[in-house]
């Protein structure tokens, strides 16, 4: 999927190989057998006479021999990070990922100096993003952040979101990764928003399940952004912040949409060529309903975007622009103009988000064949967790709405199976179906998880949707309906009670969902 690429090209952006070095002090250890301490002090000197040629076979075979060789981690730290180093070094010359990695993890412990743990912790987790090991990465980026955090610093903050989406990492993991990210010196105007905003969330949320809201609080001090400050409304872990929140306009939906409207205006005056700036200013324009602004803004820019190089995003953004647009006609009732909108976006080289975004509007417009005609058009097992979850679900409706449930068994496996990928899919998959009970205690699950528990909130949020999407949803087919229905059951309704509660925000649009 294009993800591994791009997470593997951020990385490899930012790094360098490492230099064959002898660096910090000579520590003190137990003492290693005499023979090998010699071959050893012997190599190093060898190495430092060759320069490059310390990778030359009948070198490198010798320093492959030592530090494999029972009793190599009773030398001194400066003796094993000159050998070690030359392994991984020699290692990355020929291109051998795997096996420099390997060697690099030993570099990664307590003990060696911080520039040699960070520059190893960088090579192990470039490998574990090449197979999509999330828990190595996460492990090795935490270490490269907390000890050259100069260089986790270069690479984009998004890069990171593939850690923070994981809800399979043990929460202490999490806590920490979090916690590295938020104390590393970033300098980007996306990464502070990140600090003082979503990452903040998930680091105060792992102090309220310690039970210190004192640093709770305090991590959430700067959070301005609503979609960060609704989830604290909605989430009991934060019951005792509620009040001086309040009492400071914190929660002032509408305040806090137009503040961040205007900081999104700032934004693009200073960053005229990011269209992804634009796609939010549309957005924010929906929630605050200026609907026939927010249309300007998107027909003005789509016709921007004609000309090649006119956004240094626009290859990523174009489509995204198209979707938020539709979105906009669809809350202006402009059904037709919606899904030409949508079709332009699904025709640019996205091979999964907008054909998915499509047939979820062709869905509530009862034009099941054509959603699963766009859903044919991604490959087979393609995109992230997430998004093969959301093609499943919406692969399910269309067979409902079609008559042919009974096709269903391979997407309902998958839905199931990997439910945690992306509960929201799996219950409205499950409700097309007319298994009801079935998603009502998926939904309860989901409230009841909290590393999952800020997304499920988002299903008990309410609006002031447009006339048009007023409309849309009267004339949803009634299987369409389904999901909606189950928040109102009892035993869902006392389960949200039990961790959180319902918002109306009386925004536009569909916020935080």
């Amino acid at each position: 999927m294009s993800y591994r690429f791009t997470l593997r090209a951020a990385l490899l952006a930012a790094a360098g190989l490492s230099s064959i070095v002898a660096t910090g002090p000579a520590l003190a250890r137990a003492a290693a057998p005499a023979a090998l301490s010699e071959q050893a002090r012997g190599l190093v000197e060898t190495i430092a006479g060759q320069g490059a040629r310390a990778c030359e076979a009948a070198t490198l075979d010798r320093v492959t021999a030592v530090t494999d060789a029972a009793g190599f981690d009773q030398l001194d730290v400066a003796t094993r990070e000159t050998l070690l180093r030359l392994r991984v070094t020699c290692a990355q010359r020929v291109d051998d990922h795997p096996a420099a990695a390997i060697v690099a993890r030993r570099l990664t412990v307590p003990g060696f100096s911080p520039e040699t743990r960070g520059d190893a912790a960088f090579t192990v987790a470039l490998a574990a993003a090449s197979r999509m090991d999330v828990g190595a990465f996460a492990e090795n980026m935490r270490i490269v952040l907390e000890t050259t955090p100069e260089k986790g610093v270069l690479f984009p903050p998004q890069v990171f979101n593939w850690v923070l989406s994981d809800p399979n990492q043990p929460p202490a993991s999490r806590s920490a990764f979090v916690t590295a990210l938020r104390r590393a010196p970033w300098t980007t105007e996306d990464a502070r928003q990140l600090v003082d905003n979503d990452w903040a969330l998930r680091e105060a949320a792992f102090a309220a399940d310690a039970g210190d809201m004192t640093l709770a609080s305090a991590t959430l001090s700067r959070a301005s952004d609503p979609g960060v400050l609704m989830a604290v409304y909605q989430d009991r872990r934060f019951e005792r912040l509620w009040p001086e929140m309040v009492a400071a306009g914190r929660f002032d939906w509408r305040a806090r949409e137009t503040e961040r409207l205007a900081g999104i205006d700032a934004r693009i005056a200073r960053e005229p060529r990011r269209l992804e700036l634009v796609v939010e200013r549309i957005r924010a324009l929906r929630h605050l309903e200026r609907y026939e602004e927010a249309r300007a803004v998107g027909v003005d820019y789509i016709a921007r975007a004609e000309r090649m190089g006119a956004f240094d995003d626009q290859e990523e953004q174009k489509a995204w622009l198209l979707y938020i647009h539709a979105s906009v006609l669809g809350d202006l009732g402009e059904t037709a103009a919606a899904d030409a909108a949508l079709a332009a976006g699904a025709g640019g080289p996205d091979k999964i988000s907008q054909h998915v975004n499509r047939a979820a509007d062709l869905l509530l417009h009862d034009r099941p064949a054509e959603a699963m005609a766009a859903l044919d058009k991604i490959p087979a097992d393609y995109g992230t967790p997430y998004g093969r979850m959301a093609t499943a679900s919406n692969r399910l409706c269309a067979l409902a709405l079609l008559g042919r449930s009974d096709e269903g068994e391979a997407p309902l496996a998958r839905l199931r199976t990997n439910w945690r990928d992306e509960p929201g899919a799996a219950i409205s998959g499950l409700a097309c179906l007319g298994r009801d009970d079935e998603a009502a205690a998926m939904l309860i699950r989901w409230l009841q998880d909290p590393a999952l528990r800020g997304a499920a909130l988002t299903w008990f949020r309410t609006g002031s949707p447009s006339a048009g999407a007023k409309a849309t949803a009267a004339g949803a087919p009634a299987l369409m309906r389904r999901s909606a229905a189950l928040k109102a059951r009892p035993d869902v309704q006392a389960a949200l009670a039990k961790v959180g509660r319902p918002l109306a925000h009386g925004l536009g649009g569909e916020y935080g969902t």
